[in-house]
């Protein structure tokens, strides 16, 4: 009998702590209205921020309910909003994650709209899915596919006939960048249902006291702040306790998240015949966004988020003419894309954005746990925002690579520009001799042919390496950029990054754009080990080494690189040229 008891007393108590479990997020039928209760034809409000600060209503009445709209138990309710200003603007970019209530209870989130709307509908996220993200932590996420994301944030589709319902999107508002920098990022962004938007910034500061995060307010996220700011905002749907709930759809995609939450105000309404907008402002970074999910974001109150310091130092004729700080978000996505576009604003904002320019770069990016990374580099043409992909792509690299986190602590860049362009191109090689013994010496004469100038020879002379094998060789004389496409197709499992200090040495060691790269190349197959090369060797060695490969980790190269130098010039060199030579050791 004591053990019948004992058996019930641990299965009551098993159903006790379930129900607890399963019931610590139930929906508060007081607070909340779930969408068994809801029937087209019931009218409500929705609360918004139309001026600063200040949340507004406005009315909404329910059209239909769609089930599984977004997949198994993903609903999703359609709302006709009136009042104005919506009356004029209709749903706007910026209102993602609305509040909308039904008899004082809310029912979800503002969050889906359709192209080429006539009238100001709008798809609403049922609350019961948001609540969902409370439980999550930070360690937990669903991360979107490509694939997902582009249904997701499909392209405007121009017949009208064929309207595509799409999440509503999320208006960047971009202060001090120059418009060329925002059409090069839009692409970007509209992967990820963001519409960038030149404008002014806030008050964004971190004395702005008693910022008010309701149900209503404005929330985004500052990917850069200091002399530039980018803004992008939704709205608050949900407060508990210091977790916040917003937007009602997904803000990128991204599962777990670490992006700083910024409560914001509303400047400027932006009607469209397209897609009107709400231009909002940072007013202060209020905490950290941890989750991305299918229904909504999630961030913590007071979580402190992270930022990568940048100082931007800009000469002209040696003389300093401009100096910028921004602080940028720090994340692989959206780091390295906003550390070029804040680069080439600060390009155009300082001299002139059209004509012929030479621009030379000196960088350095602390990563914590890694040396330092220091590069020169110098670029010259008519496009300047070139420079500004150039200096960003190290970081693509080192922000999105598969071995770890890269943690850069901060970057100094300085760039110095002179009036002109002085591009050179390879026209032609020669060599004073077609002969040369092992440890030899010849002479290359380089013909370079200057922009808008008359060609002339530079003279290189070329040591033959003593081990270099007998035979008919090559003699490759080529731009820097030339010689890194050039050796990926020679020698691709060597170009394949293998840990984070080989990226970081492979970043370091790259060659500046003023170098006349010269390579002596033998086509015997060779053997890369990891990121070494082993020279041409003979067959019964290959034999061997092939036995014992592991696929994936080693590979043949198609020939022998056995000499590689580089020659600094005044001139940002393109083109290369190739010269038959034979080594020999009767050669005289």
């Amino acid at each position: 009998m004591k053990n019948l008891i004992c058996f019930a007393i641990i299965i009551l108590l098993s159903i006790s702590i379930t129900t607890f479990i399963t019931t610590a997020y139930e929906i508060d039928n007081s607070k909340f209205m779930t969408i068994d209760k809801i029937e087209p034809g019931m009218k409500g409000i929705g609360k918004t921020v139309f001026e600063g600060t200040k949340i507004s209503e406005f009315n909404i009445e329910v059209l239909a309910i769609d089930y599984n709209f977004n997949g198994p138990k993903s609903h999703i309710i359609w709302v006709l909003c009136s009042g104005e200003p919506l009356d004029e603007t209709g749903v706007m970019k910026g209102m993602s994650g609305s509040p909308i209530y039904i008899d004082g209870k809310m029912i979800g989130a503002l969050a889906y709209t359709y192209s080429f709307s006539k009238k100001p509908i709008a798809g609403v996220t049922p609350i019961a899915q948001m609540l969902e993200m409370l439980d999550k932590t930070d360690s937990e996420g669903y991360t979107m596919s490509y694939l997902e994301r582009d249904e997701m944030f499909p392209e405007f589709i121009s017949n009208v006939d064929s309207p595509s319902i799409i999440p509503i999107q999320t208006p960047v508002m971009m202060s001090g960048f120059h418009p060329q920098a925002i059409n090069k990022m839009s692409e970007d962004l509209k992967g990820f249902g963001m519409v960038p938007l030149q404008g002014g910034s806030g008050s964004s500061s971190n004395g702005v006291e008693n910022i008010s995060l309701k149900p209503g307010s404005v929330i985004g996220i500052e990917f850069v702040k200091g002399d530039l700011s980018a803004y992008a905002s939704g709205t608050i749907t949900h407060v508990y306790r210091n977790k916040i709930l917003a937007f009602g759809h997904p803000m990128y995609g991204l599962g777990s998240a670490n992006l700083p939450m910024t409560a914001g105000e509303c400047g400027l309404l932006l009607p469209s015949l397209m897609s009107s907008s709400k231009s909002a402002a940072p007013l202060k970074t209020v905490g950290t966004i941890t989750y991305d999910s299918q229904h909504g974001i999630m961030g913590i109150v007071n979580l402190e988020p992270e930022f990568i310091p940048m100082n931007v130092k800009i000469f002209q004729d040696d003389v300093q003419i401009a100096e910028y700080d921004y602080e940028i978000a720090k994340h692989k996505t959206f780091s390295p894309m906003y550390i070029g576009s804040t680069v080439e604003s600060s390009i155009y904002h300082s001299f002139k954005a059209l004509g012929d320019n030479t621009i030379r770069i000196k960088y350095k990016a602390s990563i914590k746990d890694y040396p330092d990374i220091t590069q020169e580099d110098v670029f010259s043409g008519s496009s300047p925002g070139s420079v500004a992909s150039a200096f960003a792509m190290p970081f693509y690299a080192l922000m999105q690579n598969s071995f770890t986190v890269a943690d850069i602590e901060n970057i100094e860049l300085e760039m110095s520009v002179k009036n002109g362009r002085i591009n050179a191109a390879i026209d032609a090689v020669r060599l004073n001799k077609e002969e040369v013994k092992p440890g030899g010496s010849v002479e290359v004469s380089v013909f370079l042919r200057p922009y808008m100038g008359e060609s002339f020879v530079k003279r290189i002379p070329v040591k033959i390496p003593k081990d270099a094998p007998e035979g008919l060789s090559i003699l490759r004389i080529s731009s820097a950029s030339s010689s890194v496409a050039w050796n990926k197709a020679r020698a691709p499992m060597k170009s394949q990054i293998k840990d984070m200090d080989h990226l970081i040495r492979v970043i370091q060691e790259e060659i500046s754009n003023d170098n006349i790269v010269i390579e002596l190349f033998v086509p015997k197959i060779g053997v890369t080990v990891g990121d070494q090369e082993l020279p041409a060797l003979p067959l019964s060695t290959f034999r061997v080494i092939d036995s014992q490969m592991n696929a994936g980790e080693n590979a043949f190269t198609r020939g022998t690189t056995f000499m590689k130098e580089s020659v600094k010039t005044e001139y940002v060199i393109s083109g290369s040229a190739t010269l038959l030579l034979e080594i020999d050791r009767n050669a005289r």
